[in-house]
């Protein structure tokens, strides 16, 4: 992969496998210093991004650790835990954990001159992370089984007796970004919400990939998703059997923060990154990977609504108040989930 390399990954949780696979995949070549990012974005946007940071930074050996936000939350906690941090930056699409981690004490605190532009709301006021893109949950259907007239409307809609067995969703147990929704759904509509989808006989399994494979097939009708899986497929393939759905009861918004880890040994290169991550360029790759950006003058992703007409009127509008009440109540929402959604009865 030339000077741009993914990080070795290991099966995970061995931790000891881990480390010696980072160490097997030495240190940056020809004097380079290595930088290496745990995210949860996609690999073919990683994909993308590869040429620019070669391009931008050819004196930087940057690698990519690349899971679901829920494995590589534990795989870092796992290396907090050991007290052997193989990560500089962070960058996936759990907001909350960010919190957990300035809390601990573990995120570098640093002013980018580019985050000025960014929505209060979505800069960390200590400026130990920054939202660097947008993801949005939406709904969508498999259209040779629903009618154009008969697509939900509204998240609310889903639990209406009409979708039984016919509804698909992602585990907020495996995914940062259906964490988030689901702590989004719970706050706005309670969770007799969740009551209701678990009488509809919903399939919460998996993450984004899985929800659209089944939507894909036509093994459930409609679903929640992030609207990124829905762009890119509508774009490889037109006769793709999927219809976004933007609900008018508002998009979940999911904040997906950058940060610099304390531990890094290489705090001048993360911020050349983190720098360049906020900049027009970075976003500018960041949107052509069918995200959002969070400064309202980058243009949409290929495919999607202008970025007013998304951000408008959300299904809950993005307070610091409302990260930290969330990070503080997320064991218990998990724990609520996994009882009225996911246990038998």
């Amino acid at each position: 992969m030339g000077h741009l390399a993914r990080l070795c990954r290991p099966p995970f949780p061995l931790l000891l496998l881990a480390l010696i696979a980072a160490s097997a995949c030495g240190d940056g070549r020809g004097g380079r210093q290595t930088v290496t990012i745990y995210t949860s974005i996609y690999e073919h946007v990683i994909a993308g991004l590869e040429p620019v940071l070669r391009d931008a930074f050819p004196d930087l050996d940057v690698r990519f650790f690349q899971r679901g936000s829920e494995d590589v939350a534990a795989r870092l906690n796992s290396e907090i835990a050991a007290n052997n941090i193989s990560a500089d930056l962070v960058m996936t699409s759990d907001p909350f954990w960010y919190e957990e981690l300035k809390e601990a004490g573990h995120l570098l605190a640093y002013a980018s001159p580019h985050a000025s532009g960014i929505p209060s709301d979505l800069n960390d006021p200590d400026g130990t992370f920054v939202t660097v893109r947008m993801p949005v949950m939406v709904m969508a259907v498999n259209s040779t089984r629903v009618a154009a007239a008969d697509r939900p409307r509204t998240f609310r809609e889903l639990a209406d007796a009409k979708w039984a067995k016919r509804i698909t969703m992602g585990d907020p147990n495996r995914s940062g970004s259906y964490f988030t929704a689901v702590a989004a759904l719970s706050k706005k509509y309670g969770w007799e919400y969740f009551e209701a989808l678990r009488r509809n006989d919903i399939v919460a399994a998996g993450g984004n990939s899985a929800v659209l494979n089944r939507l894909m097939t036509g093994e459930k009708d409609a679903g929640i998703i992030l609207l990124e899986n829905l762009l890119q497929t509508r774009q490889q393939n037109v006769k793709a059997p999927i219809e976004i759905v933007y609900p008018e009861d508002g998009v979940i918004l999911v904040p997906s923060p950058i940060a610099i880890l304390k531990a890094t040994a290489v705090p001048d290169a993360a911020r050349r990154l983190y720098d360049f991550f906020l900049s027009d360029e970075g976003q500018n790759a960041i949107v052509g990977g069918w995200m959002y950006s969070p400064y309202d003058h980058i243009a949409p992703p290929a495919g999607a609504r202008p970025w007013q007409a998304v951000f408008s009127a959300p299904l809950l509008p993005w307070t610091f108040d409302y990260l930290r009440e969330t990070t503080s109540g997320r064991e218990d929402i998990k724990r609520r989930f996994n009882t009225t959604v996911l246990e038998p009865r």
